[in-house]
């Protein structure tokens, strides 16, 4: 066929440019054109010179050429298309991978929170159990505490009123055996011993003692206070259950314009009676301390404002003119705890 036909490409063109042929572009004019062409060439073709057959082979070439573009645009797309394949394939692949690795990650970060979680949740139901059971002692303490203190209190009271009567006791033993006339009276409510009026009054408006009150203050009074003092029984009792022993002075209802009114002639009266009643026995009371090393004795006035009877009448009103020995117990937690 190349042979024959060979040449049929150039010899169609060569037709097309002489001017006795047709000018159309039908399928049979252009077929009549290419066999009238070839005949012409075949009439005069040399099968002798084979530079004749030149332009078959250019022709093949040229072919054979487009035919490997073809073939290798087709594998260059191929090619190409894998690639972008395989890249997007990679692609997925790193995303993939790497929403993996944030999973794994996030499982990591959920798994530490949630051991987390756990051991805060272990932490706190360990500190409620110990703060359950911290209070629960701490209130059973307390609890303790309170019972034993209000115990203490009731065990000093107690001691103080045994304290009270028995110098009452003494004191009334002392007036029998001397004589003399003093009347006491003890307030186991209040913790008080009232002296009276009878044997301690003052006239109204005065401060002042005679020498006989003086001389019971010193030789009754305080002899019976020291006697009681200074027993082994008494004695510890006073030490372990007395704060505070004061001295009370009184007044009636009468205004009293001297001595800053009612409550400082109050107050000299409980003084004068403490100047009597303090060095017997070379300052024994003076220098008497409680447990929290201050001095055990203590004066004070209240005015009118404690009477014991109404101020209606005089004879009322001389009972309201007094003294009052008045015990304190301890309160205090160390003390009361520590016995």
């Amino acid at each position: 066929m190349i042979e024959r036909y060979g040449g049929a490409v150039p010899f169609f063109f060569m037709a097309l440019s002489d001017s006795e042929q047709p000018r159309g572009f039908s399928l049979l004019k252009i077929k009549q054109t290419m066999v009238h062409a070839m005949r012409r060439h075949n009439a005069k073709r040399d099968y002798s010179v084979i530079s004749d057959y030149w332009i078959s082979y250019t022709d093949m070439a040229l072919g054979l050429l487009i035919l490997v573009l073809i073939v290798l645009f087709l594998l260059i797309g191929y090619v190409g298309s894998n690639y972008i394949k395989r890249s997007d394939l990679d692609k997925t692949y790193v995303e993939k991978t790497q929403i993996e690795k944030e999973y794994i990650k996030r499982s990591e970060l959920d798994k530490t929170y949630v051991e987390k979680t756990q051991i805060e949740k272990e932490y706190i139901k360990k500190d409620k159990v110990e703060s359950d059971y911290v209070k629960k002692e701490l209130f059973e303490g307390l609890e303790n505490d309170n019972r034993r203190l209000k115990e203490g209190l009731e065990k000093n009271i107690n001691n103080i009123r045994e304290i009270i009567n028995r110098i009452s006791d003494d004191i009334s033993s002392k007036t029998g055996n001397s004589g003399r006339k003093l009347k006491v009276s003890v307030d186991t409510e209040n913790l008080v011993i009232h002296i009276s009026a009878d044997t301690l009054g003052f006239k109204s408006g005065s401060h002042e003692l005679t020498a006989e009150q003086k001389q019971i203050i010193k030789n009754v009074i305080a002899e019976s206070f020291y006697d009681v003092f200074t027993s082994g029984k008494y004695g510890k009792m006073v030490d372990d259950s007395v704060d505070t022993i004061f001295i009370e002075g009184h007044t009636d209802s009468d205004r009293y314009s001297g001595l800053r009114g009612n409550w400082g002639l109050s107050t000299f009266r409980a003084i004068e009676f403490w100047e009597n009643f303090k060095p017997e026995n070379a300052g024994f009371f003076e220098n008497y301390t409680n447990s929290r090393k201050q001095k055990m004795f203590s004066v004070s006035g209240y005015g009118e404002t404690r009477a014991v009877v109404p101020n209606s009448d005089e004879i009322n009103k001389s009972k309201n003119r007094r003294i009052d020995i008045k015990f304190i117990p301890r309160t205090d937690k160390e003390s009361i705890l520590g016995n």
